[in-house]
């Protein structure tokens, strides 16, 4: 069986302990492994910094004795570390707080958000003051006119099933025939998807003008844990759509699973399944 890994990238400010936590919560639940990265500008900083680091994994193994953790050192910089790191070790997933290193605003800024923006590896992001970890009872999963939506329901099976979830399916109001067509197609294909993986699921229609404001709702009504998205970006660079950036900052803290599109027949998700695009 695959080693599931969990990497959650370490700067020692609050925030970033915050996610730390909530890492090793989530990866014991999962049986995972949690590697720990912190990452330096150069040689003379990382004594100090593997100091740090056993700290950490002493006070975390006290605390956690039945989760393995483990740490590394690398020279470099967030923005291309980060995801190299997860790909180089394995990891399924990165946790991390909305805000990263040092007087950094890590979801504000073009370079920041390459870290999340350029990843292979799909990112759990989460917000200062978000409950305790305590399983995944409900996913909110918006459809939209995105082309890599089997990708994301790949992602969304595995969390479902370990965690025996049920999922809220959203779909954009939409006039145009065409396109109306296309979300239909992707529905009924979510929907066979779900039942026949025996995943409970919801479907709901929202406002395409107010679609957070309606996913927000949504997380009241249903007692969203998790809301699984898709980024779809454009352009010659890979950052975060503005719409997705609104879900990651969401006012009800709720953690988003941020997955950037591969363009391959076969992605790994914490398991493997087989998906097109």
């Amino acid at each position: 069986m695959e080693e599931k890994i969990v990497l959650t990238p370490v700067d020692f400010t609050e925030l970033s302990e915050y996610a730390i936590v909530h890492a090793v919560e989530m990866a014991q639940s999962l049986k995972a492994k949690v590697l720990l990265i912190h990452i330096v500008k150069d040689g003379s900083e990382i004594k100090k910094a593997r100091q740090k680091l056993l700290v950490h994994m002493d006070e975390l193994g006290e605390k956690y004795p039945d989760v393995t953790i483990q740490s590394i050192i690398r020279i470099g910089d967030i923005y291309n570390d980060v995801s190299n790191a997860a790909i180089e070790n394995g990891a399924q997933m990165i946790i991390m707080g909305t805000h990263g290193m040092k007087g950094a605003q890590f979801l504000t800024g073009s370079r920041a958000l390459k870290v999340v923006g350029d990843s292979e590896v799909p990112f759990l992001i989460i917000q200062k003051g978000l409950p305790d970890f305590n399983g995944i009872n409900n996913i909110l999963v918006p459809l939209t006119l995105e082309k890599y939506t089997k990708q994301k329901l790949s992602h969304v099976k595995f969390i479902a099933k370990y965690f025996d979830s049920k999922v809220i399916l959203t779909v954009p109001k939409e006039k145009d025939e065409f396109l109306k067509n296309k979300l239909t197609r992707d529905l009924k294909y979510s929907e066979q998807y779900f039942k026949e993986a025996g995943i409970p699921f919801e479907v709901f229609e929202v406002n395409g003008k107010n679609e957070v404001d309606s996913y927000l709702n949504l997380v009241d009504e249903y007692k969203i844990d998790l809301i699984v998205v898709m980024n779809h970006s454009e352009g010659l660079f890979p950052t975060i759509s503005n719409s997705v950036q609104d879900i990651i900052t969401n006012k009800k803290k709720t953690p988003i699973f941020l997955i950037n599109p591969l363009s391959t027949s076969s992605i790994t998700v914490l398991g493997n399944y087989s998906g097109g695009d």
